[in-house]
């Protein structure tokens, strides 16, 4: 527990990066695995309330560069979160989870795993664990920035590697705008370009969206309209939360991992901070 600890407070380069409310949430977190509480709440909401979590996570790069932290996981700690999940969770396809197919009725919570952006380390450091683990995983392609070594971005010779061991590919535009930032009929050639671009590359039908950045302020009806007409099925967000029966298909919550130690990603997953009582704080404050 005191090594757990000792690494948050010996890790100037990332904490004087973290705002406030992070780091409150990381000694929230500490407070509520070690004393117990999250244990006892996981048990009575599965087994009491018998309330099983879809939850969706979102990573975007897995490298031992963690200058911009909020962006990084360690490639080591991304290999404890994946077997942590494999340990504790039912690891399905994005698609699965959202339209609830081939899953039977148990009493693990559901998880599947997204990448933002197509950054080459998702095939360096991420793939390798996802494979010798196999867990499917959605990686959302920047479809203008395919190819960019200069960028360390993802090429279409490891997409394609990728691709054959399970892992499924989404647009997230072409340029990665913010589409409520640019006019409509830029957002819709973002929109449909992207689309038809990746279907290309990948030989395969490309029906799920990842909006850039991905809060509510990034996307409106009008956004998501066109994605229906040009036959997306779902759309995620960056808006935290799980997934249930009363799902927009194009406002899917997931939630974004950091760089953290393993038990803030127990706490994170446990769904403790989006009981009532918590989420009442997190809107005052601002964190949802």
């Amino acid at each position: 527990m005191l090594r757990s600890w000792n690494k948050i407070l010996i890790m100037p380069d990332k904490t004087e990066k973290l705002n406030l409310l992070w780091k409150t949430a990381v000694v929230i977190s500490f407070l509520l695995y070690y004393s117990g509480i999250v244990f006892i709440f996981i048990n009575c909401r599965k087994y009491i309330l018998k309330n099983q979590r879809r939850i969706i996570l979102t990573y975007h790069r897995v490298n031992n560069d963690i200058s911009d932290v909020e962006m990084t996981v360690k490639p080591e700690h991304f290999m404890k979160q994946m077997s942590y999940l494999v340990l504790k969770y039912h690891v399905v396809s994005l698609d699965q989870l959202i339209f609830k197919t081939n899953m039977q009725q148990q009493q693990r919570d559901i998880v599947a795993i997204t990448f933002d952006d197509g950054y080459a380390d998702n095939f360096h450091f991420a793939f390798p664990v996802l494979r010798e683990k196999r867990l499917p995983a959605t990686i959302f392609l920047i479809s203008d920035m395919i190819g960019r070594i200069e960028k360390r971005m993802l090429t279409l010779c490891q997409i394609k590697k990728m691709q054959v061991q399970g892992i499924s590919f989404g647009s997230h535009t072409c340029s990665h705008p913010i589409l409520t930032e640019i006019s409509l009929e830029l957002a819709k050639d973002e929109i449909q370009r992207s689309k038809k671009d990746l279907e290309l590359l990948i030989g395969k039908k490309v029906e799920c969206f990842a909006y850039p950045k991905g809060k509510k302020n990034h996307y409106n009806s009008a956004i998501k309209n066109e994605l229906i007409k040009c036959g997306y099925k779902f759309a995620v967000t960056m808006e935290n939360g799980s997934v249930n029966d009363r799902l927009d298909f194009f406002e899917v919550p997931r939630l974004g991992i950091r760089d953290v130690p393993l038990f803030v990603f127990k706490t994170r997953l446990s769904g403790i901070f989006e009981s009532s009582l918590f989420f009442i704080v997190r809107k005052l404050l601002k964190s949802t």
